[in-house]
């Protein structure tokens, strides 16, 4: 079965050949399907991001994305604290055309669920973004319903979401509107979300399967 991402086992799960469940004990395995889900257990809470410097320049940063600089395929403000409002708007302007960046990571910046629902739409207009963290921040019901909105978009592109460690409880509710979106999603492989209700965890973890198994496929057939 494959598992859904917290914080701590993204670091070996960096490739399409790993994904996880929203809950249980974790076995590496191939996208083929070799490995195995061994039990249920409580989903483990993800741990806060480490304060590591970062000296990203964030005005710098966004003049290349608006810019479309060839050489700015990640955006890397993990850790930044204090940045503001309006950087977060300026980015997400910058991101709708931006054509190079295939990597977005905001996570322990204080992001809160306006200038989130702002980058978040950006991203669902983007053609080149593969990958979107907002872990270990301050998102609430309506910064999940935008996550859950970019699910829906499901732009081909886009194959990595990681919304985990937020400071509030979603609900049933809203999980249920991510596992929905999910269904209809047949491009997302990862999800770094840990879900407390299993109905929406398991729908949820049977789109993700659904989406790795049609990859697999595909590059099966690409192989001849």
């Amino acid at each position: 079965m494959y598992r859904f991402l917290n914080q701590d086992q993204y670091n070996v799960a960096n490739d399409i050949r790993h994904s996880v469940s929203g809950g249980g004990k974790f076995a590496e395995g191939s996208i083929a399907g070799i490995g195995s889900f061994n039990a249920i257990a409580k989903f483990p809470i993800a741990n806060v991001l480490m304060d590591e410097v970062n000296t990203t320049n964030i005005a710098e940063s966004i003049d290349k994305v608006r810019s479309n600089d060839p050489e700015l395929k990640e955006i890397n403000w993990n850790n930044i604290k204090a940045i503001k409002l309006e950087e977060f708007d300026a980015l997400a302007d910058a991101l709708k055309t931006n054509s190079i960046v295939t990597a977005v990571n905001l996570a322990s910046t204080g992001l809160e669920d306006t200038p989130c629902i702002a980058v978040l739409d950006a991203v669902s207009v983007n053609e080149s973004i593969e990958s979107i963290n907002v872990e270990s921040n301050f998102l609430t019901a309506p910064g999940l319903r935008a996550v859950s909105n970019l699910i829906a978009a499901d732009r081909p592109a886009l194959r990595e979401i990681r919304v985990a460690n937020q400071r509030s409880v979603f609900g049933y509710k809203t999980e249920m509107e991510i596992a929905d979106a999910l269904s209809s999603n047949t491009h997302l492989l990862k999800l770094g979300l840990g879900f407390d209700s299993p109905g929406p965890r398991q729908k949820a973890s049977s789109a993700i399967y659904r989406n790795n198994e049609e990859r697999r496929k595909e590059l099966l057939a690409n192989r001849g």
